[in-house]
């Protein structure tokens, strides 16, 4: 299972230093979600181990761990900047002019996009806006977003990703981590992180970035898969969505409600029941927004099982 959110952009606690926001809050008697504000390198004396796990791609072995400093569950070891790339097979991201997946199987993903879209603007309003898809892939959603009139900007981390959406779909994608390109405060209407932050080691910096970057009443929707799910708890390394080392933070709903809430959004849409890609998976989300616009979007959460 998956964690799928909508929300909106709220200003920071005033308690919060300038530029970072805690990831989560303590709660009387939960020292579970006494989650640390800092950066974390998760130490090795601080790590406790959870299980093994495999690459399935490499054979490579790995831990997924619980560190005691910052409150996470990580992959252990995680791997440098200039390994991760051999972590992602040839065929990650699909061919250049092919289809990456059967024709029927598309269809149905652009539906699904189209859906998505349409959700958003269920949340945004009918106004079209400036839209940032964060790791973009091969940029269907952005795809979708620009025939409905939106303008778009997608990002990713190389070249090679980057390739499909620029050159056969003639979008504009920026190359590098959200926080290193630095895109201009209060730009964009909707962000889209869409399985984005289980693939970086310090969610709160991305999250922390967004809200800067997101206009005041902004959107975000964020997806991630569910740590704390039952899919999660019963294959533990034979879950799908686990997918060491590509995945090196592993969030459950409690961490990310709060992520986004000490980060400055305010929940809107909470979803468990997206599928998408394999029949048999499901996904949970959030959206958030921030109430700060002069238009006032209502109400607060609506969870689903």
């Amino acid at each position: 299972m998956a964690l799928d959110e909508f929300s909106r952009k709220i200003s920071p606690s005033p308690s919060v230093p300038p530029g970072r926001a805690p990831f989560a809050k303590a709660t009387a008697g939960r020292t579970d979600s006494e989650v640390s504000t800092a950066p974390c390198s998760h130490p090795d004396e601080h790590l406790t181990s959870l299980f093994s796990a495999t690459d399935y791609i490499t054979g490579d072995q790995f831990e997924v761990a619980h560190c005691a400093l910052c409150k996470l569950s990580v992959t252990t070891p995680q791997p440098a900047t200039d390994q991760i790339a051999s972590y992602y097979p040839s065929g990650y991201y699909g061919p250049l002019r092919d289809r990456r997946f059967p024709g029927i199987v598309e269809k149905l993903q652009q539906a699904l996009y189209g859906w998505r879209v349409r959700q958003i603007e269920s949340v945004a309003g009918p106004a079209k806006g400036r839209v940032l898809d964060v790791g973009c892939g091969r940029g269907l959603l952005l795809k979708e977003f620009r025939r409905r009139g939106w303008q778009v900007q997608g990002t990713e981390l190389s070249e090679h990703s980057a390739r499909y959406p620029r050159e056969v779909l003639d979008l504009p994608v920026e190359i590098g981590s959200l926080e290193t390109i630095r895109f201009p405060a209060n730009h964009f209407d909707v962000i889209t992180l869409w399985h984005v932050l289980e693939h970086v080691s310090d969610p709160q910096a991305l999250l922390t970035e967004a809200n800067r970057i997101l206009k005041p009443g902004g959107v975000l929707l964020v997806s991630v898969p569910n740590f704390g799910g039952c899919e999660a708890r019963l294959f533990r390394d034979k879950w799908f969505h686990l997918d060491v080392p590509r995945h090196v933070t592993h969030l459950t709903k409690r961490m990310l409600e709060q992520a986004l809430r000490g980060n400055g959004f305010k929940d809107r849409r909470w979803s468990g029941t997206t599928l998408e890609y394999e029949e048999t998976l499901m996904r949970q989300g959030f959206v958030f927004q921030n109430p700060n616009a002069a238009r006032n979007c209502g109400c607060g959460s609506s969870f689903m099982a």
